[in-house]
């Protein structure tokens, strides 16, 4: 084993309607082989309420100066009249000021050594300081006016190390429902 794999499967076809899905992980082996079996770590669950898709990462996460991928998540639905819906980021560096930016559309433009997610024009959000996980959070503002729009997140901090002094995380596509 010589590297994490991601891993995304769609349980809909058991779960949607169906309480009582219980997830379990199992490793099958015979006797004549002998592998490192699985690792396995940071499981999610995620299920949508009122017909909302799932936000979806695309683009890439410029590399920390201390070795991480920096990777873009989200807390709530994103549904407007569920009103609890925020982006997050983990893997950045910690202790570090950053702020989450947005726009309508997506981005593949070299950026001061990463990639430039999200094209122009931009909103962005308030400074914050990740905390010593290198994780933060931003609630997003939910209005009716969202309905039916698609806004690309992306993520900027200090990286003081690094040959440009900041960080750049991937990007996340979110589509707003009612």
């Amino acid at each position: 084993d010589t590297a994490w794999v991601d891993a995304e499967v769609d349980l809909s076809q058991y779960a949607d309607g169906n309480s009582a899905v219980v997830v379990e992980f199992s490793l099958d082996s015979d006797i004549g082989l002998t592998y490192g079996g699985w690792n396995i770590d940071d499981v999610e669950l995620r299920f949508l309420t009122s017909g909302c898709g799932l936000p979806n990462n695309y683009c890439t996460s410029k590399l920390t100066s201390n070795g991480k991928l920096p990777k873009m998540g989200y807390s709530g639905s994103p549904s407007v009249s569920g009103g609890n819906f925020a982006v997050t980021l983990n893997e950045s560096e910690p202790n570090q000021n950053g702020l989450v930016f947005w726009g309508a559309n997506p981005n593949a433009a070299p950026f001061l050594g990463g990639i430039l997610c999200v094209a122009q024009p931009l909103e962005r959000g308030p400074i914050g300081s990740a905390n010593g996980n290198g994780f933060q959070s931003y609630q997003v503002n939910l209005q009716p006016n969202l309905v039916g729009t698609t806004r690309r997140y992306q993520w900027w901090f200090r990286d003081p190390q690094s040959a440009s002094t900041v960080g750049l995380s991937d990007g996340l596509a979110v589509t707003f429902c009612n």
